[in-house]
């Protein structure tokens, strides 16, 4: 309860201070802090979707079926594309998470986990909003070595069916 408190007083201080500065400048409190902080929301709200929009239906809980990973990423911050393995392993620090994917690669096999390659996730919710699966046909990446392209595009379909909790 004391950080729900928290972040209440902190909402209500910073919403607070916006609508002061807004109230004294409308123009530079709009450019300023109103822009950049809806622009922040809808940015990480596009890749907190995309990094979590591939759960199994059949296997909600499955950490490798609800996350993706990107092998050779564009922006690849704090190994943040090895998502599977900032939440399986989330203890171990940042620079481990490519050994541990390589460690740990039959799991991501077995599990049929997303993988693209040579890609961001901005790009990935670009191709997921206009549903592109031929282009991010092209950007998996089969661990098995045993799908068609028709196989792949049915499974990335599949995971992006809201799951039911």
């Amino acid at each position: 309860m004391a950080e729900f408190r928290k972040m209440v007083f902190g909402m209500i201080g910073f919403y607070g201070f916006m609508a002061l500065v807004m109230s004294i400048n409308f123009w530079f409190g709009f450019a300023y802090l109103l822009i950049p902080h809806l622009s922040c929301i809808f940015l990480l709200a596009d890749i907190n979707y995309t990094w979590h929009a591939w759960t199994d239906p059949s296997e909600p809980k499955n950490i490798y079926k609800k996350s993706i990973t990107i092998i050779n990423g564009h922006y690849n911050v704090y190994n943040e594309d090895f998502h599977v393995e900032h939440h399986k392993r989330p203890q171990t620090h940042w620079m481990e998470y490519p050994v541990n994917f390589e460690k740990h690669r039959d799991e991501y096999r077995q599990n049929r986990a997303v993988i693209f390659q040579d890609t961001q996730a901005f790009e990935v919710f670009f191709y997921i909003l206009f549903n592109d699966f031929e282009k991010m046909a092209d950007k998996f990446v089969d661990l098995n070595g045993d799908m068609s392209r028709d196989e792949i595009i049915a499974l990335l379909k599949h995971r992006l069916q809201p799951a039911k909790a």
